[in-house]
């Protein structure tokens, strides 16, 4: 392993993915990620932030839930494809 290079993995193979698969690592559906998602929020110390990012935020399933705890909340992935899923789902939290 050359330590010149990150050790990551590059942008377009997560698009791959989410091509071959909408939901790949069933974020929508999986009691453990569900479960996750509560004990996240749960561990949280506060009920509500001024500003808040997420990173990696995929179909935004945990972003939906964060929403309505932060006055402003900037969700970003590598991936373009599971963004547009968490914008259509996170439209009503603009609301």
């Amino acid at each position: 392993m050359n330590p010149n290079q990150p050790n990551t993995l590059p942008p377009d193979y997560f698009d791959d993915v989410y091509r071959a698969n909408t939901d790949p690592w069933k974020f929508e559906t999986s009691t453990y990620e569900r479960e996750k998602y509560a004990t996240t929020l749960a561990a949280l110390p506060r009920p509500h932030y001024a500003r808040a990012f997420e990173i990696g935020c995929s179909l935004g399933v945990l972003t939906e839930q964060l929403a309505p705890r932060c006055g402003q909340l900037l969700a970003v992935d590598v991936s373009e494809a599971p963004l547009e899923r968490a914008r259509q789902r996170c439209r009503i939290c603009h609301r």
